[in-house]
């Protein structure tokens, strides 16, 4: 908190006159007088000639030739005494003495001493500067002192003797002590601005000695005391540090005690010294200042100086009694001063004598801590140490000036704590100065008794100042007796006495003491005892607050006078709206150099206050014998300290005895960090005085509050505090006069651990020690001062005791109030309003009387509601007030019609109309002809009221102005009357109108009533609460108790977004000329009705005008109510930017939040237009919100990310990914390094202040001040349901959750031209579980996954070797040059969003385009989806645990899930450029070549790019905590582990972070099935294939490691059969069809079933793999890849392990395959003359055949797949397009993952073992299936199902031009037989003489088509597609020779299996369509459907068939009469030909 600043003294003049005032003044102010002096006779002993100066040895001397003696004489070498020069001469002898410019001390006493054998001058005349002055018969004892009438600083002085016969020994001069300014000075840092009061402008005071020469003192604190005696009388001077024992070890000036002429500055040498006295002896009177005798007879020796009388550190003698000032009479003053009585500048009215003492031993400017103090002074040449303060005496005669008369009027508390020491009150002076001036008395003798008149309170006098004393009808006071004790009447039982009676009629408690000397009354004190005034403890304190002590509460003390007291608590005092703080003193200063050492004690503050603020001495923590010369280290006798240490507790710092425990301060307003201690002295003296920073209203009300505290021992005395307040004005000659307005006494405080009072907070044991509250009220008089002063003084009993603490000491005022309300809160524009005036104040204020009765009188005021910045403003240009008053007042009433509202009212309160209280109730006024006021309220709270209408606008702050209306002021709307609204006088209040929606700075809630000023460069975040009317069962608005309508948050405000736009509210509103006169109002008002989600597209390469855009698809609408006027205003304001150029343009669309800016002072103003959708209507309030932001200052500014990144916006701030780990890792010694940017100091070139000589070095931590730890982390925002609601919290204050440190924080601008120099970055740790803010314990910082947390961190600049703790202080110079001020920069808000990145993650996106960088489409993962159990220690959540489970992109360190059917295609992102150039880091992606990818996530509240995230990262130990964490740049496709589940992929999983460590694929395989497979991790063998016995399922924890357990796995449970392809060319061969015919088909060569467990499945490579249960368990078998086994065993059927095999290759086990460009994967058969080949897809993506076939023209274009349940085959034909077997909703041309697929060596390649493929990364793919791809693009397709079961297979006959009717191999797809569908029958048509899958041709006349199974079971053929034709298809069987036409889209047909040559597919379709032909019925197909066999196939039955070889044998001969034939032959090619007598065909046939 901050300390209130105290004046400064500028004069020396002024100095003198507030020393004066200030020290042991009257408590009136009266004038300052002080002490006394006496003087008589202080030798001069030459013989201890070490205590002389003498002249340094480079000083010449200039004597006469044929001098005498021994040697030279000696003016510079001791100790050569005796040593002579003699001269004789008839003449006068003149010596010259010639000083270096280096000693030009001034001389004030010169020396001269004769030898013994000569007569010694007469006469000497000493010469300087055209100056001399003669001295006669000066000779005593050979020894002539020449007291010089002004003080020589000359180089050249001449002695002229007049002696015929001189012998001199030395001559030489009194040293003079050396002053220097205080060590504070020295140790300030002078580039630091300090928050005390250290006057550091003033190191020395300037002593004007009235004719002499000007002297400094070192400028320290002063006490004052006024001496009043007669003259030719002594006075005995003491001084007040020291106890009255005179002990050596309690004082406090241990180390240097100086007496002087505060006057001169020298001392008090008399100027003649000799004289007779009335009996004609000789008297020699030296001084009149002398020691006191300390012993009966001896007079203590102390040492003459030039400058003054020295004690210690030479002697103790005369320490502790004092001296004696002898006042002399004006004959002995005219004897003794005649140099004074000639120049008319020194009288004897008024002597001052100075005495400076001190216990620092720093004497001169190289200490040293070793050695005894007085050889330290000596070596310093004679130089005074720092000063702990500096007591004058003002020492008066009586017989010019008798001592004023004193009258105090004292208000004190009217119960206290009986606690050894009594009441008392204290006169300003010692009894003895009360002199009467015509008296003859030379001490006065004062009798002190109680008014008998006036004691109502019945207080007695007591002759002892403890509580035993006796009561005394007088008390009599003499000698250095000050104070009066007095002590209260009643006893009550809790041990404290009071005044008041046991029956209290409520009426004053007064007394008056009256003081009288023998002649008149010279004291008068008024006391008022007040009965709410009491001390209470912290504890009765905390009571009243309502917290529970020591197990009670308020209640348990009902029966208590105190237990009422609860309004004036420090917390009730603080939070009543209606007080304003003035001023505070706290004392709570940075503590930045408060650090333990050597020489120092931690807990002691190093700076004094300002010299005037205390007349103690100053205690900086130096410690004992290192520097201070204490008794201990603490400040004791008549010192202070500011400091945070108890002196009473055990422990360095203090008295260092008791076991007393220091007071508990955890409460927000117990006294905390530094206070003020005090060991007072007996004497009265300013412990302080401040200014009020504020001036205090006549007939205002003031509250005081303060703690204080006192320390004691055994019978020590307790202490007392008198607190005034002055009023400052100038009397009749313009000299300052302070005036006492209010006077307390806190009366004599307790210490809570030694009185035994029965009241909480009490205790001797154990012992309590607790602070005191002090509280007291009063209303200020209409006197109207300049200014207004708090002084606190000392009242304490003595000093033996009184050791004191005061902190927190707050003055409020409550100021004269006008209280505007809002009646209603709505959308509307005009608001409903209520005035109320109080009514008693208001008569004051306006000088009028209330009448009562039946009179009545009529008077009015006049009101106007005024903008507050808008006055501000318009004042500041216009300087006027009137002018700026009208500039910027307010509408009133409905139709906006008046700016002056005038209300009558009646003078008699009971005559004006009621007012009624119905909420629903509209009192108008200023409305239909109704101008007057109502009235409402009792007795004390009656108020004038009345409701009014205003177009007010919402979050303004609002001044309404009151002036009394009057003649004087004319009628009409003119400001004249109404005053400045900015003095605090003036009858004005601020007010504001509530918005229904609420608008947050920060996280809080906006309050216009604050003074909201942002610096510029402050980082501000905006963003709304929405509320609607909280309603009852019945639909009806809900009140509170005070009336005020109640509303709660808008359930979905989450959801809903605004648009922003910053300009005046004129603009929003004004017609845009250019744009056909619409308004932006319109405009956006009309885009949002239509468009309610469109945004803002922006083009970085646009030009400047045009680079941001409505969102395209934002079009004009037909019916014109969005029209292309407004689309064009729009785009004009999205790029049109503000004042401050490039910190936010003037229009934002759709943000939820906006971050700004102030970079200028002018502020801004803002419109906030929530957005509603179409669902929202009229549910929230959309009206536009007014926001005002004004600047105040400058502020430096930082942003997170990196100097080498060019960011879209340059005020963009990114947020900070981070893992929840890295939050608990971090700790002091484990930090996180945040990178900085964008450093901005607070002025720039061209800014007012500017200095390009002086500039900050860097910005770094705000330092620690005022209690409040300034590296702080606060948390002002958060999504996590935790912590929202502390943020919906209206009361809501950003400095309150604490939740991590800042460690460091540097920053400056790192660039040179383009070259960055240097990183900038701050280290932070997080508290995770630590307490967020004090008094809630269970509010703990517990971070949760996928939440956002908003911090808050503080810096400012620093400049250049300050550490991290010291403010930048510019000077500000005027267009002159003349520095006008300084400037110091607002301090910066460092704000950061924290997400808290998931570690388990879980990918949401199920179809192409979702973008991996998007954070909606990640979930954070459950327990569920991890397979974990709840008691894991793996960080996620239950399912119903914050259900959204919301998420972010992984980082390095997160394990994902691809779940079942999940799909995701990454993309190559990133930074590129030069990270050594400033900005030259640029983000390059490839997802503007991907138009189907949603663009990267934009952060949801601020709509910016994803990528300028950063991400922290950090080492991960094998406990799995991190250090060396630091952020980076955002990268891309980042993971530690991703888990494939079924039918998941990733398209380019080549681009995962290369760090990833492990990739787990699941497959999920049905039982009894072959599947031909493949797989794309790395290193994984035959033998991985195993699952728990227990189910089939490998449903353990994700990520963690698989490995075979003889517990849990079986290889025959399931038992998992695996082959290869083409692995020993074991062929398989169907058994013949029921009619034993053969046909010849492909059959697939697979190997044998083995179970080889080591056999490498590498990516690119099929395999086929069936499971068998060994139980009936049918469901689905769950494997999961990657296994950990490094050694796999074999296992007989018995269960036994046999024989074992290390797997020798797991080369990048995990990890999957990664084709970056193009790889090469050789596929190998056994047998050369295979053309089929079984491939792998190597992706966990779709691969793309078409690409695939387009890089391998080695095979043909077309696949077969072998699946669970069926066989798929596609085929691309020439022009692309492809055919496929597959299900409808499926892509030919993807094979899906994990698939392995058939392809077949082209013709013309060699026959080989080997098949070399290429595969690329552009072959991936993702399948959307959104679209059939089964047949040609307008070419129809016929589509042959065969179905047996739950098992098919399909054949396509694609109809199309380019086709011919015979097989081809780049049109038609065989008929592949795989052995592992032997249960599906397998059908297919005829290409010419083969069988084929898909049959592409040009004609449809005669298609066979058969049906392959193991049996011959019915078969159900559906047939599809037929109604594309256009034309009659039908099936003809040509057994029974009868056709079935195909009806409608399907057709059902049933044959047998194995059916072969009898079915045909028939139509006169051709694809061209131009012409129809003729079914031929002769038709004979000729082909070989199986291997060995060949099937005939007619219309007709054929006739005969013949076989014939190559060379043209015949081979066979068939003669038949059949449609379909079936025979044998031996593989080779034939011709073979058909008959049916009609029609012949020959054909030529492959037989395999």
């Amino acid at each position: 908190m901050k300390h209130t600043s105290l004046f400064i003294i500028q004069t020396a003049r002024s100095l003198i006159m507030l020393f004066a005032f200030l020290v042991l003044t009257p408590p009136d102010g009266g004038k300052a007088q002080n002490n006394f002096v006496v003087g008589d006779q202080m030798p001069m002993d030459v013989s201890t000639a070490e205590y002389w100066w003498f002249f340094p040895e480079n000083t010449t001397i200039d004597v006469p030739d044929g001098g005498t003696g021994d040697k030279d004489l000696i003016i510079s070498s001791y100790p050569n005494l005796y040593s002579t020069w003699d001269y004789k001469s008839s003449e006068n002898v003149t010596i010259t003495i010639t000083r270096t410019e280096e000693d030009t001390k001034p001389l004030s006493v010169l020396v001269v001493k004769y030898g013994n054998e000569a007569m010694p001058a007469q006469k000497v005349t000493v010469k300087w500067d055209n100056k001399e002055q003669e001295f006669t018969n000066e000779v005593e004892e050979n020894t002539a002192y020449l007291r010089l009438k002004e003080p020589i600083t000359s180089k050249k002085i001449e002695l002229v003797f007049h002696s015929s016969n001189l012998s001199l020994l030395q001559i030489f001069s009194l040293p003079s002590i050396q002053h220097k300014a205080a060590k504070w000075y020295d140790k300030r840092d002078g580039t630091k601005t300090y928050e005390d009061t250290f006057d550091k402008d003033n190191r020395f005071f300037e002593l004007m000695g009235d004719g002499y020469v000007s002297r400094q003192v070192q400028a320290t604190h002063v006490m004052t005391d006024t001496i009043y005696m007669r003259r030719g009388t002594k006075v005995n001077l003491t001084l007040p540090n020291k106890l009255d024992n005179n002990r050596l070890d309690q004082n406090s000036m241990n180390s240097y005690v100086r007496w002087y002429s505060y006057r001169t500055g020298t001392t008090y040498l008399t100027e003649h010294r000799r004289f007779q006295d009335g009996e004609g002896h000789n008297r020699g009177v030296y001084d009149l200042l002398t020691p006191a005798k300390s012993n009966e007879g001896a007079s203590d020796a102390i040492t003459r100086f030039d400058n003054g009388y020295l004690l210690l550190p030479f002697t103790t003698k005369s320490l502790f009694a004092g001296m004696n000032f002898y006042f002399p009479t004006d004959d002995e003053f005219e004897a003794w001063f005649p140099s004074f009585v000639n120049s008319s500048k020194i009288d004897n009215k008024l002597y001052v004598v100075a005495c400076d003492v001190s216990q620092y031993t720093d004497y001169g400017y190289e200490t040293t801590t070793e050695g005894l103090l007085a050889d330290k002074f000596r070596a310093s040449g004679y130089c005074e140490p720092t000063l702990t303060h500096r007591i004058i005496y003002y020492i008066k005669a009586v017989e010019e000036e008798e001592p004023p008369y004193e009258e105090y009027t004292i208000n004190m508390p009217a119960t206290r704590v009986r606690s050894h020491t009594t009441e008392l009150v204290t006169l300003s002076k010692m009894a003895r100065n009360y002199l009467s001036q015509s008296g003859t008395e030379t001490e006065a003798t004062l009798v002190a008794t109680i008014d008998p008149t006036d004691n109502s309170a019945g207080i007695e006098l007591c002759n002892q100042r403890d509580y035993d004393g006796r009561k005394q009808d007088q008390l009599t006071l003499t000698g250095t007796t000050r104070n009066i004790t007095f002590r209260y009447p009643h006893l009550n039982p809790d041990g404290t006495r009071t005044v008041i009676p046991e029956t209290d009629n409520g009426q004053p408690l007064t007394a008056t003491i009256v003081v009288k000397n023998s002649e008149n009354v010279v004291a008068k004190f008024h006391l008022n005892f007040v009965r709410e005034g009491r001390l209470l403890t912290q504890s009765m304190v905390k009571l009243l607050d309502g917290e529970t002590v020591n197990g009670k509460q308020l209640a348990d003390y009902s029966t208590t006078q105190w237990a009422t007291l609860g309004y004036r608590t420090p917390k009730k005092i603080d939070e009543d709206p209606n007080n304003e703080m003035l001023t505070e003193l706290t004392m709570d200063y940075d503590n930045s150099e408060d650090i333990e050492s050597d020489d120092h004690i931690s807990g002691y503050y190093p700076y004094p206050l300002a010299w005037i603020s205390s007349s103690y001495g100053f205690y900086d923590g130096t410690k004992k014998d290192n520097g201070f010369n204490g008794n201990k280290n603490c400040a004791e006798w008549g010192n202070y300290a500011i400091t945070t240490k108890y002196v009473e507790c055990a422990g360095e710092g203090g008295w260092g005895t008791g076991t007393i425990v220091a007071p508990k301060t955890d409460g927000k307003y117990d006294p905390k960090g530094y206070h003020l201690f005090i060991d007072a002295s007996d004497r009265p003296g300013t412990i302080f005085r401040a200014p009020f920073r504020k001036k205090l209203c006549s007939n205002a009300q003031l509250t005081f509050s303060a703690w204080v505290k006192v320390a004691r021992e055994g019978e020590a005395d307790n202490a007392g505090m008198l607190l005034t307040i002055m009023g400052k004005t100038v009397d009749e000659k313009g000299n300052d006069k302070y005036v006492p307005v209010y006077r307390y006494l806190t009366g004599q405080i307790p210490a809570t651990y030694v009185a035994s009072a029965n009241l909480p907070g009490f205790s001797t044991e154990p012992k309590s020690n607790e602070w005191l509250h002090v509280y007291f009220t009063f209303m200020n008089g209409n006197i109207d001062y300049e200014d207004y002063y708090l002084q606190v003084d000392n009242y304490s009993a003595s000093t033996q005791g009184a050791d004191m603490y005061l902190d927190d000491v707050r003055v409020y005022m409550a100021k004269p109030k006008a209280h505007v309300k809002q009646k209603k809160i709505s959308c509307d524009t005009s608001t409903l309003m209520t005035l109320s005036l109080e009514w008693t104040t208001l008569l004051e204020r306006i000088g009028e009387t209330e009448l009562t009765g039946d009179d009545s009188k009529t008077s009015s005021i006049d009101f106007c509601f005024v903008d507050s910045i808008d006055y501000v403003n318009a004042y500041n240009e216009m300087q006027d007030v009137a002018q700026a008053i009208e500039a910027s007042w307010m509408p009133i009433k409905k139709d906006n019609t008046l700016r002056v509202g005038r209300l009558s009212f009646d003078l008699n309160f009971e005559k004006n109309k009621e007012y009624d209280e119905d909420k629903d109730k509209e009192n108008l006024v200023l409305q239909d002809n109704n101008n007057q006021f109502y009235r409402t309220g009792k007795d004390d709270a009656r108020s004038l009221i009345g409701d009014f209408y205003s177009a007010l606008k919402q979050n303004r702050r609002y001044m309404i102005l009151i002036r009394n209306q009057s003649e004087s002021i004319m009628d009409g709307e003119t400001a004249a009357g109404f005053g400045d609204p900015t003095n605090e006088c003036s009858i004005s209040t601020s007010f504001s109108v509530e918005s229904q929606n609420q608008v947050l700075i920060n996280g809080e809630v906006l309050d216009p009533l604050k003074t909201q000023e942002y610096c510029t460069g402050q980082a501000i975040e905006l963003s709304m609460r929405l509320r609607v009317p909280k309603l009852d069962e019945n639909n009806d608005p809900v009140y509170d108790s005070d009336g005020n309508q109640v509303f709660v948050g808008y359930e979905y405000a989450s959801e809903v977004y605004y648009d922003w736009y910053f300009n005046s509210d004129k603009d929003f509103e004004l017609p845009q000329t250019s744009f056909n006169s619409v308004t932006l109002k319109e405009a956006l008002s009309k885009l949002r009705a239509n468009y309610p989600e469109a945004s803002v597209i922006e083009d970085p390469n646009e030009v400047e005008g045009e680079r941001f855009k409505l969102d395209p698809n934002a079009v004009a609408t037909i019916d014109g109510s969005f029209t292309q006027d407004h689309i064009d205003l729009i785009n004009y304001k999205l790029n049109q930017k503000g004042r401050d150029d490039a910190v936010n343009r003037k229009l934002i669309l759709r943000r939820k939040t906006l971050d700004v800016r102030l970079l200028d002072d002018e502020g801004r103003t803002l419109k906030i237009c929530p957005i509603q959708q179409e669902t929202q209507v009229g549910l929230f309030c959309a009206e536009p919100v007014d926001l005002r932001l004004t600047g105040g200052g400058k502020a430096p500014s930082v942003q997170p990310g990196f100097e080498y990144m060019k960011y879209l916006e340059d005020t963009h701030n990114p947020a900070m990914r981070i893992g929840l780990k890295h939050i608990i890792s971090s700790t002091e010694s484990n930090p996180i390094t945040v990178n900085l940017r964008n450093i901005r100091f607070a002025l720039k070139e061209g800014d007012e202040g500017y200095d390009e000589n002086y500039q900050p070095h860097h910005v770094g931590l705000m330092r620690s001040q005022e209690g409040t730890n300034y590296n702080d982390i606060y948390l002002i925002g958060s999504t996590d349901p935790a912590y929202k609601e502390l943020f919906d919290d209206p009361k809501f204050d950003k400095y309150t959750y604490i939740i991590g440190k800042v460690i460091s924080f540097f920053a400056q601008p790192r660039y040179v031209g383009e070259k960055i120099r240097g990183t900038n970055i701050m280290k932070i740790f997080f508290s995770d579980g630590e307490t967020m803010t004090e008094g809630d314990e269970n509010l703990k910082f517990n971070p949760k996954e996928g939440y956002e947390y908003t911090f808050m961190v503080r810096y400012e600049e620093h400049p250049e070797n300050c550490g991290i703790h010291t403010l930048t202080t510019r000077a500000v110079d005027d267009e002159g040059g003349n520095e006008t001020d300084t400037f110091t920069p607002c301090y910066g808000n460092f704000i950061m969003t924290m997400k808290v990145v998931p570690e388990y993650l879980v990918w949401q996106g199920k179809t192409k385009g979702i973008n991996w960088n998007d954070d909606s489409q990640w979930k954070r993962a459950t327990y569920s989806d991890i397979k974990a159990k709840e008691n894991t220690t793996i960080p996620v959540y239950k399912e119903d645990e914050y259900a959204a489970n919301p998420g972010y992109v992984p980082m390095r360190f997160s394990k994902i899930i691809i779940p079942e059917n999940g799909k995701v295609e990454l993309y190559k992102a990133g930074f590129e450029g030069d990270k050594g150039q400033y900005r030259d880091v640029l983000w390059k992606t490839e997802i503007n070549n991907l138009p189907h990818m949603n663009p990267p996530a934009t952060d949801e509240y601020r709509l910016h790019p994803i990528q300028y995230d950063m991400m922290v990262y950090g080492d991960k130990g094998t406990n799995g905590t991190y250090t060396q964490m630091k952020t980076d740049p955002y990268t891309v496709n980042r993971c530690e582990e991703v888990h494939f589940e079924p039918n998941a992929e990733m398209m380019h999983a080549e681009l995962l972070h290369p760090e990833y460590k492990k990739a787990w694929v699941d497959y999920e395989l049905a039982p009894n099935r072959w599947y031909t497979l493949a797989s794309p991790l790395q290193g994984v063998v035959t033998g991985d294939w195993y699952v728990p016995s227990a189910n089939y399922r490998q449903e353990t924890e994700y990520y963690q490691p698989i490995t075979f357990k003889t517990n849990q796995h079986n290889r025959f449970n399931p038992a998992v059969f695996q082959r290869g392809w083409d692995e020993g060319n074991t062929a398989i061969r169907y058994d013949n069809n029921a009619s034993g015919r053969t046909q010849n088909t492909i059959t697939a060569n697979w190997s044998i079933v083995y179970n080889d467990v080591i056999v490498p499945y590498t990516p690119g490579q099929g395999f086929s793999l069936k499971v068998v249960p060994k139980n009936t368990m049918t469901g689905n078998t769950l494997f999961r890849l990657p296994k950990a086994d490094t050694e796999y065993s074999y296992y007989h059927t018995d269960g036994k392990e046999g024989h074992k095999e290390q797997i020798k290759n797991r080369t990048n086990a995990g990890r999957l395959v990664a084709i970056t460009e193009t790889k090469t994967i050789s596929i190998t058969n056994q047998e050369p003359d295979n053309p089929y080949f079984l491939v792998g897809n190597p992706f966990i993506a779709h691969l793309d055949m078409k690409k695939f076939f387009e890089a391998n023209g080695n095979v043909e274009k077309k696949y077969w797949i072998v699946k669970e349940d069926n066989q798929q085959v596609a085929i691309a034909n020439s022009d692309g397009q492809w055919i496929s077997t597959q299900e409808e909703g499926t892509t030919a041309h993807l094979i899906a993952p994990l698939q392995s697929f058939f392809v077949k060596r082209s013709e013309g390649q060699a026959a080989s073992t080997t098949l070399e493929l290429s595969f690329t990364n552009e072959m991936q793919a993702l399948d959307d299936a959104n679209s059939s791809l089964l047949r040609s693009s307008g070419e129809p397709t016929l589509s042959l199902t065969a179905r047996r079961g739950d098992t098919y297979s399909r054949a396509i006959v694609a109809a199309r031009v380019a086709a011919t009717p015979g097989f081809k191999a780049d049109e038609d797809a065989e008929l592949l037989l795989d052995n592992s569908l032997q249960g599906i029958p397998a059908i297919y048509t005829v290409a010419g003489n083969q069988t084929v899958t898909i049959n592409a041709s040009n004609s449809l006349a005669n298609i066979p088509f058969g049906v392959y199974s193991p049996d011959d079971g019915d078969v159900t053929v559906t047939i599809s597609g037929q109604e594309a034709f256009g034309t009659l298809v039908e099936v003809y069987d040509a057994v029974t020779r009868t056709s079935l036409p195909l009806n409608g889209n399907e057709t059902e047909i049933t044959v047998k299996g194995n059916v072969h040559g009898r079915y045909f597919l028939r139509s006169d379709f051709i694809p061209t369509g131009t012409e129809k032909i003729k079914i031929e019925e002769t038709g004979i197909s000729i082909y070989s459907a199986l291997p060995g066999q060949v099937i005939v196939s007619a219309l007709r039955p054929a006739k005969e068939i013949k076989v014939f070889g190559l060379n043209g044998s015949l081979v066979r001969r068939f003669s038949v009469n059949t449609e379909q034939y079936s025979f044998n032959l031996p593989a080779g090619i034939y011709m073979i030909y058909a008959s049916d007598g009609e029609r012949e065909h020959t054909e030529k046939v492959i037989v395999r």
